[in-house]
This record gives C-alpha cells, sequence and structure tokens, in this order.
C-alpha cells in the first residue's frame, strides 16, 4: 500500500470547501452540476475526507 501525505479534514472544513464549490459553479445547468459536484467529491473527499499532498523529501539522502 502506498503511504499518503496530507491531512484529514474536518467535517467544518469539508462543508466549507463544498460550500465553496458550489457557489463557483451555481450557473451550471443541473446536470452538469452535478456530474462535476460528483467528481469534486470523489476526487477530493473520496477516500475518508483525505487530502492528497505532493510527498514530503525523503529524510535522509539516498546518495552513497
Amino acid at each position: 500500500m502506498t503511504e499518503r501525505h496530507g491531512k484529514i479534514l474536518t467535517y467544518h472544513e469539508i462543508k466549507t470547501a463544498l460550500a465553496d464549490w458550489y457557489s463557483r459553479n451555481r450557473f451550471l445547468i443541473t446536470e452538469e452540476r452535478l456530474i462535476r459536484f460528483a467528481s469534486f467529491i470523489y476526487d477530493n473527499y473520496g477516500t475518508n475526507y483525505y487530502i492528497e499532498y505532493p510527498p514530503s523529501p525523503p529524510e535522509k539522502t539516498t546518495n552513497p
């Protein structure tokens, strides 16, 4: 299993992010909005509300 880097969001942070996304996309037609909203939730919050970040640098050098 790959190591994950990032942070687990609180319910309030998730709610705020979704409200912000919705306000930016409120003029889309209903079907397109639902598709984008579902994609947004899946991409960003699909696994235990975990947000991915780029990996941290290695703790020790691997050069000989």
